[in-house]
């Protein structure tokens, strides 16, 4: 084709301009943001009023490279079959770093993968497979602490060696009670599930750490672990590596 893109914003009585940060992205080539830059943070925004034309914005990508990175996923039973490996990159959003996927590959029954069109990096992996915790590279659950891994036209191994983690179960009374959890360093990694017929409930592959439980239900008080209304005041459950 010939590489030609358009955006088309949509008209909304409360929002009169948009600002945006474009990029660009193509599997072997070097991600880049308007104008010329690598990173999210250092990209342009430009402001679009809708139903006007903003025309120029061209993108030059490095590439195409061949820079590989493989390796094998483990856990505690051997290499594991069907693993989702995804290597991405970090982006800082405020106070946080999301993990931005590039590309995604399944292990073989050797519990091997390979990915084989990347530009340079930095870049990061991150593991999933069913009954384990999803992890990065380094056995590492946040993706501050992971480590960078940097491909080369040498082939870069790392190897990801996944544990089952711990879990949090219960009783509630009333039965059918809406029960959370969230990681009590950052209040990230938070999930719920609704107690069964008989009141109990069981949040599992849970990484290590301490966890704060919240529990709800029509015609009752929220409350929080131990009998406490006040979050801050709520113990504290840990959960062991």
């Amino acid at each position: 084709g010939s590489g030609a893109w358009s955006l088309v914003v949509r008209s909304d009585p409360y929002q009169q301009r948009y600002s945006y940060r474009f990029v660009a992205r193509k599997k072997g080539y070097d991600a880049q943001y308007l104008a010329g830059s690598a990173t999210f943070d250092e990209a342009s925004t430009f402001d679009v009023v809708p139903g006007s034309l903003l025309t120029g914005k061209n993108f030059v990508l490095n590439g195409p490279f061949t820079n590989e990175v493989n390796g094998t996923i483990s856990g505690p039973g051997g290499p594991v079959e069907g693993a989702t490996v995804t290597i991405g990159t970090k982006q800082h959003v405020q106070f946080w770093f999301n993990f931005v996927p590039v590309d995604t590959a399944i292990t073989d029954s050797a519990g091997h993968y390979t990915f084989n069109t990347l530009s340079s990096g930095p870049y990061y992996i991150q593991v999933a497979a069913q009954g384990l915790i999803t992890e990065f590279s380094g056995n590492q659950y946040d993706i501050r602490l992971a480590p960078e891994v940097n491909p080369t036209s040498t082939p870069t191994t790392v190897d990801v060696l996944l544990g089952t983690g711990g879990s949090i179960s219960g009783t509630t009374t009333p039965a059918h009670t809406l029960v959370s959890y969230c990681r009590a360093a950052d209040f990230f990694d938070c999930n719920f599930a609704e107690s069964d017929d008989s009141g109990q409930y069981t949040f599992s592959n849970l990484q290590p750490g301490d966890y704060r439980i919240g529990f709800m239900n029509s015609g009752y008080i929220s409350e929080y672990y131990d009998d406490t209304a006040d979050v801050s005041a709520s113990k504290l459950v840990t959960v062991a590596d």
